[in-house]
């Protein structure tokens, strides 16, 4: 240990910062932690405690890391918008990199189609913004989903846990 503050100034440049997890996308809401190896001349370095400059929009901010190990992190509780980061050690500074906050569809507006058994003498109808399926045994009902952003895919879970995909009747309609 007595080696770094010597090594650190005779030879500045040679502190390499390893970095984790780099760029990531990480789902609005989760946590998200960053990890730094500070290294020179094939050692870990555990005296230079790294400064995690973080910024998001033109807002900034820079911390010092805490140590974990041979390494130093930084945890993000909740991850509410995309930022980017960069570590620096010493005169060391590592490439910038990006935490994609990424924000899940959300559901606006919900078609029920029901086509029910003859037995019940019901005619078709459909249930605008709806949600809650209710009806007699042997009931049809397409779903509609109209989402606010393009999707993919999407499936619905049932009570009992069983999950139903969702075809895509466009990029904001989902229908099952």
């Amino acid at each position: 240990l007595a080696f770094e503050p010597a090594w650190i100034m005779l030879w500045p440049g040679a502190i390499q910062i390893e970095v984790q997890p780099g760029d990531v996308r990480v789902v609005a809401g989760k946590p998200v932690e960053i990890r730094a190896i500070v290294k020179a001349g094939g050692r870990v370095f555990t005296r230079l405690t790294p400064q995690l400059a973080v910024a998001a929009g033109n807002q900034q901010r820079s911390v010092a890391m805490n140590p974990n190990g041979d390494a130093f992190a930084f945890a993000f509780e909740s991850v509410d918008r995309t930022f980017t980061y960069r570590i620096a050690a010493g005169r060391a500074r590592s490439q910038e990199y990006t935490v994609a906050a990424l924000f899940p569809p959300r559901i606006e507006r919900i078609e029920l189609r029901y086509e029910y058994p003859a037995f019940t003498g019901l005619r078709p109808r459909v249930e605008d913004d709806g949600g809650d399926i209710y009806a007699p045994k042997g009931t049809k009902v397409r779903v509609r989903v109209h989402v606010d952003k393009a999707v993919s895919s999407g499936e619905m879970t049932l009570g009992e846990g069983a999950a139903r995909p969702f075809s895509r009747a466009d990029d904001r309609v989902l229908e099952g």
